[in-house]
C-alpha cells in the first residue's frame, strides 16, 4: 500500500493564488475507490490524499 497526493497549484512564478479564480476541483478516481472515487475539493489548498496500490489515470475537472 502506498500513499498518494495529488494536488492542483498555481504555476511558481505566479504571483496570484490560485483559489482566486478555480472554486472547485474535481477528482475522478479510479472505480475500485467507489462509492468515493468522485471527490470534489472546495478549498485551497486542492489536495486529496488517499492509500492504495498500482497505477491509473485521474481525471480532474476545475
Amino acid at each position: 500500500t502506498h500513499k498518494w497526493m495529488i494536488y492542483v497549484v498555481e504555476p511558481p512564478q505566479s504571483k496570484q493564488d490560485v483559489s482566486a479564480f478555480i472554486t472547485c476541483v474535481r477528482f475522478y478516481l479510479h472505480p475500485s475507490y467507489k462509492p468515493n472515487d468522485i471527490v470534489d475539493v472546495t478549498e485551497a489548498p486542492f489536495k486529496l490524499t488517499r492509500l492504495g496500490w498500482g497505477e491509473f489515470p485521474i481525471r480532474i475537472q476545475l
